[in-house]
């Protein structure tokens, strides 16, 4: 079994100066702000920049945003339901108690990335990339992770039940704390899976084996 993953903290003062009208347009960067309670429902832009930046109560729902760049970012309690973001890049983001369900995070890099207590329930993470990423007692009930690559993420406490993990890179990842049943798996993306006994005994059923 591989060593604990150590993820790097945002690195944040702790107060920030309020973000005076803020708006989200493209190429727009916002840096060393804190955000609170802002709406930016069905949003579209590009190459948006957000740098040691508190994001608090803020809403992106069904926000569209082609390459975001997140550096030294804490969201808590937002709302990222039914978003899209292409090719988005978070280097230690911190999201605590945030609304995924639905979004599309398609061929992301998280590095540094810890989603705590969130909602992802429907979320897709296709052709991502985490290193040193970790879910912490989330809801990621039928998320969709085909072509990611997992071998540098952890999942603790989370529900990933009928969850899709094609063509996935699972090497080393630990599930055996975590909810698993009706899991889209193919056998060769198991090897190396750390899962506990009983969920063995499901991954066993999946794959059709007869246990004895």
């Amino acid at each position: 079994m591989r060593r604990p993953i150590e993820i790097r903290r945002p690195i944040l003062a702790e107060s920030l100066p309020p973000a005076e009208a803020a708006r989200l347009s493209d190429h727009v960067e916002l840096r060393q702000v804190t955000v609170t309670a802002e709406s930016w429902p069905d949003v579209s832009a590009k190459g948006a920049r957000f740098e040691t930046v508190r994001l608090a109560r803020v809403s992106l729902a069904r926000a569209r945003l082609a390459s975001p760049d997140l550096l030294d970012v804490i969201g808590t309690a937002c709302d990222l339901s039914a978003s899209e973001l292409e090719g988005p890049s978070l280097t230690r983001v911190e999201l605590h108690g945030c609304t995924l369900v639905g979004a599309r995070w398609s061929d992301g890099r998280f590095m540094d990335v810890r989603f705590v207590d969130c909602q992802l329930e429907l979320a897709a993470f296709w052709g991502a990339r985490f290193t040193r990423a970790c879910f912490e007692r989330c809801k990621l009930r039928e998320a969709d992770f085909h072509g990611a690559d997992l071998g540098g993420a952890s999942f603790k406490e989370c529900d990933l039940s009928l969850t899709n993990w094609a063509d996935t890179k699972l090497k080393g990842v630990d599930f055996s704390t975590c909810e698993i049943s009706g899991i889209k798996l193919a056998p060769s993306a198991a090897a190396g899976l750390v899962v506990s006994r009983g969920q063995a005994v499901e991954l066993a059923r999946i794959f059709g084996l007869v246990v004895l």
